[in-house]
């Protein structure tokens, strides 16, 4: 990932969760995980916050202690972690989170039951965005963003929303044709905002990053996830 699309990308995000210099961010997520790319640049960049955690994975109580202690406004968890977090709050009141406006999810499928159980814990007044990203695509590429009085959308799975920032999205055939509304195709990822490949591995690099002949710039293009 080279510097251009990932300054691309902290714009992109700042501007999605409308983070500013009243904000704190807590980052949660490894520095090894491309997330805390996220977690990191955007707040600095915009003049927040970050504020850090200790070692290990917090409980609900913990994180609540963390959370008021620190006056976190932004959380992004894994999925698979704020699933556990909207369980063991379940229909619990905690003034801990009053501070947290949003709630980003993101790292594998969350579901509409899983959205409602999140409208049944203290963080009921956050918004919550359900983020997806591979790497390739310089973290979160598309974003749906459920503010907490609106319906939440889709039947079974959450979904995964529009285009972050500069980025194009194809849902394109075997033949690398647009399929049909309704019709189930493979999704590609264009735009100015993708990794340069795979470092000294130029076989899959052409493999998984194609030229976008959807695109008018010359020389651009997508890829497949």
């Amino acid at each position: 990932v080279e510097h251009e699309p990932l300054a691309g990308h902290v714009a992109a995000v700042s501007g999605l969760l409308d983070l500013g210099r009243q904000d704190t961010v807590l980052q949660f997520a490894s520095i090894g995980f491309d997330v805390a790319q996220e977690e990191i640049w955007p707040t600095l960049a915009v003049g927040g916050t970050l504020a850090f955690r200790d070692g290990g994975i917090p409980d609900a109580e913990a994180l609540a202690s963390l959370t008021e202690e620190l006056g976190v406004t932004v959380l992004q968890l894994p999925t698979a972690y704020w699933r556990m977090l909207c369980t063991e709050l379940d229909n619990a009141e905690s003034p801990a989170f009053d501070g947290v406006r949003t709630v980003v999810i993101g790292g594998e499928n969350a579901t509409v039951t899983d959205a409602r159980a999140h409208r049944r814990t203290p963080l009921t007044h956050s918004t919550l965005v359900n983020g997806y990203g591979p790497t390739e695509t310089v973290i979160t590429a598309t974003a749906l963003v459920i503010p907490p009085h609106e319906p939440i959308p889709g039947n079974a799975g959450l979904p995964i929303g529009g285009p972050v920032g500069e980025r194009l999205l194809h849902v394109l055939d075997d033949g690398q044709q647009p399929v049909a509304p309704g019709e189930s195709g493979e999704l590609w990822i264009g735009g100015p905002l993708l990794a340069a490949g795979y470092l000294h591995d130029p076989v899959r690099t052409e493999e998984r990053f194609s030229h976008d002949p959807f695109a008018q710039q010359p020389g651009a293009r997508m890829y497949r996830t």
